[in-house]
């Protein structure tokens, strides 16, 4: 099984961005998906990328989720980190994912644990956050920061980040969804897309200055 890690370079101080808010799932602890009262949603979800110099993604989550009236124990959160490249039996894509912290608002359990696993021939990293003998109700808020290496494709011209930066599969309505990157150079493009995976419908709004999109 060949693994294949794209390195990236900042070519001529140029970098294309695409941001799809798709893929990664975020699970409830203690419910299946399907299984959510109407109340129950995520009120904002910001995600907060910054590009460093050596290409690797230092990524900062925060989840507002509001559990209305029934009881829950936590979130999971599930990171792609490996899956099969351009459809290629012998090659593997690989994003090594190193969590950094976790944390919550004040009353809200932020214990966690992460473990490995596979699903549809995908490789997730699932951080598990919350209490076990602990059930809560109501709004609390989920900070996750972790970094990424692997993730910029390296072109001639320039380099690209193609990342999904939320997920599909939820188990409940995301209200408002914000996504900004930082990077080390000049943004000379920036596309968004939302919806379920492959989906092509724009986001509400898409815009780039500099070297923030």
């Amino acid at each position: 099984m060949k693994l294949r890690r794209h390195l990236s370079r900042f070519a001529a101080g140029r970098l294309a961005a695409v941001f799809a808010l798709a893929l990664t799932p975020v699970l409830l602890f203690g419910a299946t998906a399907g299984a959510q009262g109407g109340v129950e949603q995520i009120n904002r979800y910001e995600v907060s990328i910054r590009i460093e110099s050596n290409g690797d993604l230092h990524v900062q989550e925060t989840i507002r989720y509001d559990f209305g009236s029934t009881p829950r124990h936590g979130i999971y959160r599930d990171i792609p980190v490996r899956f099969d490249y351009a459809k290629k039996a012998d090659t593997d894509r690989v994003y090594p994912v190193d969590v950094l912290s976790v944390g919550a608002s004040e009353g809200t359990p932020a214990d966690y644990t992460i473990e490995d696993f596979s699903e549809n021939d995908v490789g997730f990293k699932r951080i598990k956050i919350g209490d076990p003998d602990t059930t809560i109700t109501g709004e609390h808020s989920y900070e996750i920061t972790y970094d990424v290496r692997g993730a910029l494709n390296a072109f001639p011209e320039h380099d690209e980040l193609n990342w999904n930066a939320i997920g599909t599969e939820w188990p409940t309505i995301i209200r408002q969804a914000v996504v900004t990157v930082e990077a080390p150079a000049d943004i000379t493009q920036v596309a968004c897309f939302q919806g379920s995976f492959g989906s092509t419908l724009p986001c509400e709004g898409a815009s780039a200055s500099g070297t923030t999109a």
